[in-house]
């Protein structure tokens, strides 16, 4: 396994723990006997620490860094001659030519891999489950707007609507009356809502995932879920990497355009189910494990063989 390193988590809390797992099993697949050529550290940090104490260690073989948590989106060209290749979440773009490549974020642990829904048969318009931050404001301000002019139609057809706010089970806001047929809350915090084998069966049910931006990037878990699930994306502009960059994920850069470009998906049933075998043609080819490790081992070993 990747020799692990981190001063703010330990190894059984990683959230993406499960991803990286798979990640070394397929890496050791890919790269065969070669694997052993390298030491592979996996560094978990925030910005609090500038290195890895790894790049003390002495050895003849190189060594391969793969940073995960840091959300500041730098780049750590101070370790470019410490190690043979850089693999990094949370870039807002590659820069090969001094070996710093783009991560994967990956999946929360415990989220299931549940099999994938044709559109037609799915439960959900729109899905989203997370907290609020300040990120969100404008995202949350667009929901409330549609929730609000929602209840006044159903009070006009003399429907009684459910509360659009209140805290219950861990949600403090219930958004889902802004699209028909939707689920589309807030919590109270970070993993405070369902728990994952929940919201993996939501997500399993939805026809397209909301993913606004997180606390620092607009990189999250739920691209890389949603993607697996074989949802449609929406979701806030995304870092020029390899792993967006010809994504099929519909960006926008204003949410007020939110419920046009909602109608406009949900009008198309053909373009959903284009979206949704192009989406998940990208987890497989570009974001998954096994198209992670194979990416690794080219930029190892085919771009820069090991003498």
């Amino acid at each position: 396994m990747f020799k692990f390193e981190s001063s703010i988590n330990h190894y059984a809390d990683l959230l993406e723990r499960d991803y990286l797992e798979s990640l070394y099993k397929h890496l050791q697949a890919e790269m065969g006997s070669r694997i052993n050529d390298y030491d592979f550290v996996l560094w978990s940090n925030m910005g609090e620490q500038d290195s890895p104490v790894s790049i003390a260690l002495t050895g003849r073989k190189p060594k391969v860094l793969l940073h995960i948590s840091d959300e500041t989106s730098s780049a750590p060209f101070h370790l470019t001659h410490n190690f043979a290749a850089i693999f990094k979440c949370f870039l807002l773009r590659e820069f090969p030519e001094h070996k710093i490549f783009a991560l994967p974020l990956g999946y929360a642990s415990s989220v299931p891999n549940l099999p994938v829904l044709p559109m037609s048969e799915r439960k959900y318009n729109v899905c989203f489950l997370g907290c609020p931050q300040k990120n969100r404001m404008q995202f949350s301000v667009v929901l409330s707007k549609l929730v609000g002019r929602a209840y006044r139609d159903s009070m006009r057809n003399g429907k009684i609507p459910q509360p659009a706010v209140g805290i219950h089970q861990g949600f403090v806001c219930d958004f889902s009356e802004a699209f028909p047929n939707s689920y589309i809350r807030f919590t109270s915090g970070f993993s405070k809502g369902l728990d994952r084998v929940s919201y993996g069966a939501i997500l399993r049910d939805s026809k397209i995932a909301l993913c606004p931006g997180g606390w620092k990037s607009n990189e999250t878990y739920r691209h890389f879920e949603a993607m697996r699930a074989g949802c449609v994306l929406i979701s806030d502009p995304l870092p020029e990497t390899r792993l967006y960059r010809d994504a099929p994920i519909i960006r926008i850069t204003n949410w007020q355009r939110l419920e046009e470009t909602v109608s406009q998906l949900l009008r198309s049933p053909e373009r959903m189910l284009e979206l949704q075998r192009l989406t998940l043609a990208w987890w497989e080819d570009v974001c998954s494990e096994k198209a992670t490790a194979a990416y690794i081992r080219a930029q190892l070993i085919e771009s820069r063989p090991c003498s």
